[in-house]
C-alpha cells in the first residue's frame, strides 16, 4: 500500500472553506515546557518564517521535511547562516509548531502549508550541464516563483519570479531575496514546468555539486494566492489579485531597493494611516511611520513615489497570499 499527501495532482480543488487553511500569520506565544506549541496556526504548517517584528533580527526558517534545521535570510553583509537546534524547532504538534523553550510573543510567524499553490523539495546539486538537477514538485502547474538556498552553506537566497524581465523570458533573469540589488540578466540553465525544475545551470548557487539545497516553490490558486508584476507611477496604483492578502512581499527589479513585506496579523496590517513595513534583506524592526498603501477586498494598492513599492518608470514583481 502506498499513501500519498494531498498536492496539486491528486488534491481537490480549493474551497471556499478551505481558503484561510494554507497561510496565517501570528505572533506566538510562551510555553518554555512545550506544554503547546509556541505557534498556533490554524493548519498543520510545513514552512515557517519568524522575525521580532518590532526590534532588530534576523528572519529563521525552518520547514518540517526538514525538521531542527533551520536557515537565515540575512543581511547581504551578515551570514545567511545554517544550523540544527537541538533543543527547539518542534514539528511534531498536530495544530502548530514550537521553538526555543521560550517566550516568543514578539516573534510574528508566518505559516504555509503544502497544497497546490507552496510546495517544498529538497535535491541534491550535480554542478554539470549534462547531468541536471531535477527537482520534482507537487504544484500540478509550472511554478512561478521559486526560492533556491544552499542547505548547509551560509550563501545567498536566489529567487526565479515569473515577472522578473517584465514577464518577457523571466527564466533568463535571477534576484536575491537577501539583498537590494535589481534583478540579474543572463542566466540559463533553467527549465520549469508543471511536474519538476530542471537545472543545467552549473552556478554552485543553486546546482553545486554533490551539495544539498532545497526549494520553496510557490504558484498562484484562484482566490488564495497570487504572483504576478505592476509598474510603479507615482501616484496610487492598484493591483488587483482576485482576493484581500494576507501576505504581501514586492520587490522593485529595476533599482537596487529591499523586498517591502506587509502582513495582516494580530500586530501588523496594510490599511488606513501608517503601515508597518518589514523586509527581506534587513534585520531592522518593522517601519512603522509611513503610508505605503493598503490591502483592498480584491488586492492592494501601492501609494507615494517610494523606490520599494511605486516609483514611476520601475518594475515590481509581487506574492500575494489570502
Amino acid at each position: 500500500m502506498a499513501l500519498r499527501r494531498p498536492d496539486g495532482w491528486v488534491g481537490t480543488p480549493v474551497t471556499n472553506s478551505e481558503k484561510g487553511k494554507f497561510f496565517e500569520a501570528k505572533t506566538g506565544q510562551s510555553d518554555s515546557n512545550y506544554r503547546e506549541p509556541n505557534f498556533s496556526p490554524s493548519m498543520v504548517p510545513d514552512f515557517q518564517i519568524r522575525k521580532l517584528w518590532a526590534d532588530s533580527g534576523q528572519f529563521y526558517t525552518g520547514t518540517r521535511i526538514t525538521g531542527q534545521e533551520y536557515l537565515q535570510i540575512g543581511e547581504p553583509t551578515t551570514s545567511n547562516a545554517t544550523g540544527n537546534n537541538t533543543s527547539g524547532q518542534k514539528w511534531d504538534y498536530p495544530t502548530g509548531f514550537g521553538h526555543w523553550q521560550s517566550n516568543l510573543t514578539a516573534q510574528l510567524g508566518w505559516h504555509w502549508r503544502r497544497y497546490g499553490g507552496f510546495d517544498i523539495s529538497l535535491y541534491v546539486g550535480t554542478g554539470s550541464s549534462t547531468n541536471p538537477a531535477i527537482i520534482q514538485h507537487g504544484l500540478g502547474v509550472k511554478p512561478e516563483m521559486v526560492w533556491f538556498k544552499k542547505r548547509n552553506e551560509a550563501d545567498p537566497w536566489i529567487v526565479y519570479h515569473s515577472g522578473l524581465g517584465g514577464g518577457t523570458n523571466p527564466e533568463t533573469y535571477t534576484i536575491r531575496l537577501n539583498y537590494d540589488q535589481a534583478q540579474s540578466s543572463g542566466a540559463s540553465g533553467y527549465s520549469y514546468d508543471d511536474r519538476r525544475v530542471t537545472l543545467t545551470t552549473t552556478w554552485d548557487q543553486v546546482n553545486d555539486v554533490n551539495i544539498d539545497h532545497i526549494a520553496f516553490l510557490f504558484a498562484s490558486v484562484s482566490g488564495v494566492s497570487k504572483c504576478g508584476h505592476y509598474s510603479g507611477s507615482d501616484s496610487t496604483t492598484s493591483v488587483n489579485c482576485g482576493f484581500q492578502p494576507r501576505f504581501l512581499m514586492i520587490k522593485n527589479i529595476s533599482s537596487a531597493q529591499n523586498w517591502a513585506v506587509f502582513t495582516k496579523s494580530n500586530v501588523t496590517d496594510m490599511g488606513s494611516g501608517n503601515d508597518q513595513r518589514l523586509s527581506f534583506g534587513s534585520n531592522s524592526a518593522a517601519q512603522t511611520n509611513v503610508d505605503w498603501g493598503a490591502f483592498t477586498s480584491t488586492g492592494f494598492d501601492v501609494t507615494g513615489n517610494y523606490g520599494m513599492t511605486n516609483d514611476s518608470g520601475d518594475t515590481y514583481i509581487y506574492y500575494a497570499h489570502a
